[in-house]
């Protein structure tokens, strides 16, 4: 009954919503992280929303320990009237406490042909959305080199990684690699490619992909983890740590860690790595590239999913201001100073004509269309790839289980986390 409310709810905001003024004046509390580049965004586009819709004000509030901060204030039912949130918003449209997007701003067949498909997964529920995705957040998809690091082994990057934007192939890069690594007395010095203790839980989901196999079943609502593929994808990871093809050591840093600490030469890394480096380690001399396939023959798969977007409560007394307001923060060209400003991949389906440079969000936009979606089914992807398959993921790679035991515990918490999400609230 209660989704039934809130849907005529929409309908009604259908038939109501227009370009017009809005003839009373009405405040609307716009939530958001208080990272100084969300803030600034923020104060920019609301300066420029509040000239155009004089009778529309604007309240910025930003918060530390923003996603806790988002989720205690749905329970407690104080949250702001427009939100910007990170990733699913599934647990909130299923309590009813978001409004689906009003065909008036967007309808379905719009949101279809103007974002990015792994970047709305988890912005619908039952195939509805209730919210609208800025970014598409891409994890693994690249490679990022030391340049000092690699002429001081008296090496240089090849032309053609320049030319082509990366290695030929995984073959290629891993024998670079292996020049790059430094072991002495059987102990590892330098780590030629960073690979594990950080999102390596990306990886080994790219790797099943790549080979051909999924552990996605949405139809059934599962989740397969128990499986031949599977547990090739932990042999090839384990091969770069303890193989012949050894290129790092899990008594290392993390990937990221280790390449600003400089004892990683080269390491696997999302594009925001970038932009961490280039505030924390200013210094640091290195290049970005697109990661080969780890198959040969495959194509570049990597997790990708929606990232940042925006959601409008369903207990708003303003509900026509704020999606007026979520419009005006997702037309095309504040949807793109957004990601200028934040540093963010664009779930525009169209970022490639606006993002032409050699940066690296540049970079990673040209792979957008490999990106897979984690499973938005789960109602929790946060919870499915950076708790469970990390945590058990880490215990195989440090020998903490053996491969068969840690699948079989992966597969398990996935599905009892699956079964938890869809019995709240029944």
């Amino acid at each position: 009954m209660k989704r039934l409310i809130t849907l005529l709810l929409v309908l009604t905001l259908t038939l109501t919503f227009t370009s017009a003024v809005i003839a009373q004046e009405v405040t609307i509390r716009y939530w958001t992280q208080d990272a100084a580049p969300y803030v600034n965004s923020a104060e920019r586009s609301i300066e420029a929303f509040e000239a155009e819709n004089p009778n529309i004000n604007i309240k910025l509030e930003t918060f530390s320990e923003y996603r806790t901060k988002v989720t205690t204030a749905f329970a407690t039912k104080t949250e702001g009237d427009v939100i910007e949130i990170y990733g699913s918003i599934a647990s909130f449209a299923k309590g009813d406490s978001i409004l689906p997007v009003p065909e008036k701003v967007m309808t379905k067949e719009e949101i279809e042909n103007t974002y990015i498909q792994a970047a709305l997964k988890n912005k619908q529920l039952e195939g509805t959305y209730y919210g609208l995705p800025e970014e598409l957040n891409m994890e693994s998809p690249g490679l990022l080199v030391n340049v000092d690091l690699v002429e001081k082994a008296g090496m240089k990057i090849p032309e053609e990684w320049d030319e082509n934007n990366g290695p030929a192939n995984w073959s290629e890069l891993i024998k670079f690699a292996r020049k790059l690594t430094v072991i002495e007395n059987n102990v590892m010095k330098q780590a030629g490619l960073g690979v594990v203790n950080g999102q390596e839980s990306s990886m080994f989901l790219s790797l099943i992909w790549q080979m051909g196999g999924d552990f996605r079943d949405p139809e059934n609502k599962e989740i397969h983890f128990d499986t031949k593929i599977a547990r090739d994808a932990v042999k090839f990871m384990k091969n770069l740590i303890e193989g012949e093809n050894r290129v790092h050591s899990t008594n290392f840093s993390g990937r990221m860690d280790a390449f600003m600490e400089r004892s990683a030469a080269m390491t696997i890394g999302a594009p925001w790595y970038a932009a961490s480096f280039d505030m924390q380690a200013p210094d640091l001399n290195y290049k970005y590239y697109n990661l080969p396939s780890f198959i040969e023959g495959a194509d570049p798969y990597f997790v990708g999913e929606g990232g940042w977007g925006y959601i409008v409560s369903s207990r708003t007394e303003n509900p026509e201001a704020a999606w007026k307001f979520v419009d005006f923060m997702m037309n095309r060209e504040n949807q793109f100073k957004w990601a200028e400003t934040v540093g963010a991949i664009s779930s525009r389906q169209d970022a490639d004509e606006y993002f032409t440079g050699d940066d690296p969000i540049s970079k990673a936009i040209r792979i957008a269309e490999y990106a897979k979606e984690p499973g938005a089914y789960t109602l929790d992807t946060g919870q499915l790839v950076w708790s469970i398959v990390r945590t058990n993921l880490r215990s195989m790679l440090h020998n903490e289980v053996s491969i068969d035991e840690g699948l079989k515990n992966m597969e398990e918490e996935a599905n009892r986390m699956i079964e938890r999400n869809y019995s709240r609230g029944e």
